[in-house]
């Protein structure tokens, strides 16, 4: 595999194998020497969650911001609080033009707006996310059997 990723580019895949394709574009930017975090946002919700509670939350913005390469794996696959949604858009923002995100959902993108819930934050999340966009859709189970 032969990419380059640009540091500011974003990435989204959705449904089919989009956890396969986000683990092999980590591991190659990893073995390129770009540092990366691969989140499952179930857990990420937690860990912030964990970090509001105990003061630690700017450190996890931090750390996350720092990173070349960032993973969203199953992103709204439930729904989100009012605090989550913040959070995320402080995320990607903070990434926005700087450092790449790959979002990986089982959602399709079209979906997104009402899965975030809040339609402002939902757009502005969508507006980063969308702005240097690679866009990888993969077919359904159903339709890569037949």
């Amino acid at each position: 595999m032969e990419y380059d990723i640009p540091v500011h580019h974003s990435g989204l895949a959705n449904r089919t194998r989009k956890c396969w394709l986000g683990c092999a574009l980590v591991n190659h930017a990893g073995r390129q020497g770009f540092s990366v975090c691969y989140l499952r946002m179930p857990e990420f919700n937690e860990e912030r969650a964990i970090a509001h509670g105990s003061g630690g939350y700017a450190k996890l913005l931090s750390q996350r911001a720092r990173t070349d390469i960032l993973v969203m794996n199953d992103l709204a696959m439930a729904p989100l609080s009012d605090l989550a949604r913040r959070d995320l858009f402080e995320v990607v923002d903070d990434r926005h033009g700087r450092r790449s995100v790959i979002v990986a959902s089982q959602i399709p993108v079209g979906s997104w707006r009402t899965a975030i819930g809040d339609p402002t934050l939902a757009d502005a999340i969508l507006d980063r996310l969308v702005a240097a966009l690679a866009r990888s859709c993969t077919a359904s189970a159903g339709a890569e059997r037949a």
